[in-house]
């Protein structure tokens, strides 16, 4: 079933601060899109840039919709938070990508976790550090060290080793970052 998911590739959110690594990641996506499937970017402002970003000449809204559609990417409006994992488990693959901001403070979001709950592939387009110590060690192969191609390529003949990697990560976060553990955080902390 999993091979014969509608996309290859899907990317949920906003289009704030992440154009430069969504393109990064269609353009060497699309070395492999005929073996993968078509890629699909769902959220705001993908399709082009909003008259009002032009106008005031406000970066961080940037995209390109000739690049989009060389690159046959599907591109749809945003959707409600309930959706999100759904359309995830759509795709093969869903990239998880931070802010430049986000990256250099070490932040998580919601996405940091959230796409782990999807039916897809995970693939962390985040510093391998920050991904050994939110993830653990077994996210490292989720990492496109090599390129998003050669690790696409690599797990459409060998997704068992991927889906291992995604099954011990979601047992690492289980373990160490779910509301379970952040309320005895919590309680540790006020009992200080």
């Amino acid at each position: 079933a999993w091979k014969e998911k509608p996309y290859g590739a899907v990317y949920v959110g906003s289009n704030w601060q992440r154009w430069r690594q969504v393109h990064a990641f269609l353009d060497d996506y699309g070395k492999v899109r005929n073996e993968g499937g078509p890629a699909c970017l769902i959220g705001w402002d993908w399709g082009e840039r909003p008259d009002w970003a032009a106008q005031k000449a406000i970066m961080g809204v940037d995209t390109d919709p000739a690049f989009l559609a060389a690159e046959a990417v599907e591109v749809r409006h945003g959707v409600r938070f309930d959706e999100i994992v759904g359309l995830l488990g759509r795709a093969k693959f869903a990239p998880v990508i931070h802010r430049p901001l986000f990256k250099e403070l070490g932040f998580v979001t919601n996405r940091t976790f959230e796409t782990f709950y999807a039916d897809s592939i995970p693939l962390l387009m985040l510093p391998e550090e920050f991904v050994e110590k939110i993830y653990g060690a077994a996210a490292k192969k989720l990492v496109p060290s090599k390129g998003i191609a050669n690790l696409v390529a690599d797990a459409l003949k060998n997704p068992e080793a991927y889906w291992d990697a995604v099954l011990k990560t979601r047992t690492h976060l289980a373990a160490h970052h779910s509301y379970a553990v952040r309320i005895e955080e919590l309680k540790k902390a006020v009992a200080k």
